[in-house]
């Protein structure tokens, strides 16, 4: 087969031709490449200036606000209206309002919103009398003081003078000022210096249900009563023992054990039997463990060393 020359310079330039279209083909796929990046560079850049001024703007409108609400708490605290000029003070019966005026370090002219409610409350709590504080704001310029006093039910005798309230607990020492006439507890010294465990786990809980027993009954016997109740005393080994002072009569003893709620009843039907005999008792012993029925009963006549004993049995 015989390929004249004008043949092959088609099938060159044939060639030639093809290879420049591809050559144009991908010049023209590596332009448009090259838009779309430079395109989404543009796009990026627009997305990130808007965020950032959003950003500023949002922080330049917190930085105002902040500056806005500073200036109107300083306005709240330097206002005139705003300042301390009354205490409301209520619940206090043993504690003069100067005491608690002080104690609480509140001052006239202060501003209000500046006053730690909480630090007043802890410093009112420091008083021995104090049970409890509530504490207000009463605006525009004043203070209200809610106190709870301690219900002082019996002095303590554990080395110093205490007095408990109504929940058993020492709240303070006991001094003349107190004018207190409550009954005492004694015996209890060593159970409260000591970690030691004892047979009775609280003595003054115990000691608190006894008076109202005994209070209860009081009521109750009219004229035969045994009067006022002055010491109540705890032994470890014997229980709990009373001191009262009938009205026109001597002291009696009563010995009631480990279980004074049960033996105060049965002492009580031996005073009177006693008192329906025209005796004066002087001691009565309720405290027998094996025979808890028994009472016995020490009388004591109106001449020195003249005592009779009586041994009864409860009904």
């Amino acid at each position: 087969m015989r390929i004249s020359p004008r043949g092959i310079v088609r099938v060159a330039t044939g060639c030639l031709m093809l290879k420049l279209h591809k050559r144009n083909r991908r010049n023209k796929r590596h332009k448009v490449s090259s838009d779309g990046d430079a395109q989404g560079l543009l796009s990026w850049a627009q997305q990130r200036g808007r965020m950032l001024f959003s950003t500023g703007i949002a922080l330049i409108g917190v930085g105002v606000l902040v500056w806005g609400v500073r200036l109107a708490w300083q306005q709240l605290l330097t206002s005139p209206r705003l300042q301390l000029l009354e205490v409301e003070i209520f619940g206090n019966t043993r504690i003069p309002k100067q005491t608690i005026l002080e104690v609480s370090s509140l001052k006239r002219g202060e501003p209000i919103f500046a006053i730690n409610l909480d630090d007043v409350r802890t410093n009112l709590l420091q008083i021995p009398w104090v049970s409890e504080v509530g504490i207000q704001r009463k605006l525009p310029n004043t203070v209200r003081i809610d106190l709870q006093e301690h219900n002082a039910q019996l002095i303590v005798n554990a080395g110093s003078l205490y007095l408990a309230n109504s929940a058993g607990q020492l709240f303070k020492t006991y001094q003349a000022e107190d004018n207190l006439n409550l009954p005492i507890v004694t015996g209890l010294e060593k159970i409260l210096e000591n970690d030691q465990t004892y047979l009775h786990a609280d003595p003054i809980r115990d000691a608190l249900a006894l008076v109202q027993t005994f209070a209860s009954f009081e009521k109750t016997l009219g004229e035969q009563t045994l009067g006022r109740l002055e010491e109540i005393h705890w032994d470890n080994m014997f229980g709990f023992s009373i001191f009262c002072w009938p009205a026109f009569a001597r002291p009696v003893r009563i010995d009631l054990g480990m279980t004074p709620e049960k033996s105060l009843p049965l002492a009580y039907s031996a005073f009177r039997e006693a008192k329906r005999l025209h005796q004066q008792p002087s001691a009565i012993m309720a405290n027998f463990k094996h025979d808890p029925e028994r009472v016995h009963v020490q009388l004591k006549s109106s001449r020195a060393n003249d005592k009779s004993e009586l041994l009864a049995k409860a009904r």
